[in-house]
């Protein structure tokens, strides 16, 4: 097989003089900390799914108990399909976007404070930068 010429000559002139860098894998920590944020989004939007699939499917569930009562004038059931589970999608999709905001920002702090904390233990993962 084969290998790539990646020599500055094979490079177009730009590509030649741009600087490259050079990452260290991730350190073990920062990977456990990345699976534990997964997870947690996995669950936020597992809990998301099942409040859409209750909303869409208790509407035409329980729509015929429903319309016993009434909302503005119209059986509930009725206006649970027209109006509510809209306004319900909506509020599913709000609290996602404001949790995942949660999370995130929950995220973005622990790992800086873990690579503050590997930086000033010294256990930092080298970064090379070479320039052409």
């Amino acid at each position: 097989m084969r290998t790539p010429d990646l020599s500055s000559a094979s490079l177009p002139a730009q590509a030649a003089s741009a600087p490259v860098t050079i990452l260290a894998p991730r350190p073990a920590a920062e990977r456990q900390l990345a699976d534990r944020h997964w997870r947690q989004v996995q669950v936020v939007t597992g809990v998301g799914l099942l409040a859409w699939l209750a909303v869409s499917v208790g509407v035409a569930w329980w729509a015929e108990p429903l319309n016993g009562h009434r909302i503005v004038g119209m059986p509930a059931g009725f206006w649970w399909a027209s109006q509510g589970a809209i306004g319900a999608f909506l509020l599913i999709i709000v609290a996602y976007a404001w949790v995942m905001g949660v999370l995130e920002r929950r995220h973005r702090a622990a790992l800086a404070a873990l690579r503050a904390a590997a930086l000033a233990s010294g256990t930092a993962p080298a970064v090379v930068i070479r320039s052409a």
